[in-house]
């Protein structure tokens, strides 16, 4: 499956693609650790790095819920992460290899108002 070639549409097909990653506590799904999938990024990346992702995934991708503490409803940091997980943090990763973060995030917080009218 190739990405398109409008940035606006990446936005679209991230958000609509990984709309059922799987829930965490499934049988056999593999846990790991972030350093993990830090080293399993495509540039490898930091652990810090990959929080900024995990960041914007648990606000604006579908499947990302376990990863906003209820009390704090910050980053929580004992969610797990597994390969499932991998693709949407990759592609938030390519985007943000041509624009900022902030602007990654602005697109998302577009994006959701959009589907809740």
């Amino acid at each position: 499956m190739s990405l398109p070639n409008c940035r606006e549409n990446s936005y679209f097909y991230i958000y609509r693609q990984f709309q059922e990653v799987p829930k965490q506590g499934g049988r056999g799904v593999e846990e790991l650790t972030r350093g993990q999938v830090a080293q399993m990024m495509k540039p490898v990346v930091s652990s810090r790095q990959l929080q900024k992702y995990l960041n914007i995934a648990r606000l604006y991708i579908p499947g990302f819920e376990n990863f906003t503490d209820p009390k704090t409803n910050g980053l929580n940091g004992y969610a797990k992460l597994n390969r499932s997980h991998i693709r949407v943090l990759q592609e938030i990763r390519s985007l943000a290899r041509t624009q900022t973060l902030a602007d990654i995030e602005q697109q998302y917080k577009q994006q959701r108002l959009r589907d809740k009218v």
